[in-house]
């Protein structure tokens, strides 16, 4: 893997670092009955231990 390559995989993980984050804050933001509608923080606990699942598939990666 290049330097470049590296870097453009470290921005993406970024992004979508930067992306979940602004989803909790704006989800957290909301009234509690909707959040319980919507399964929050279920949800939420759901997508952290689908996305350990698929690093561990990948190897870390």
């Amino acid at each position: 893997m290049s330097i470049l390559n590296a870097f453009d995989h470290y921005l993406v993980g970024f992004r979508a670092r930067r992306e979940l984050a602004r989803t909790e804050r704006m989800i957290s933001n909301l009234p509690p009955d909707v959040q319980k509608d919507i399964g929050w923080p279920q949800a939420l606990e759901d997508a952290h231990d689908r996305l350990i699942r698929e690093r561990g598939r990948n190897g870390g990666m």
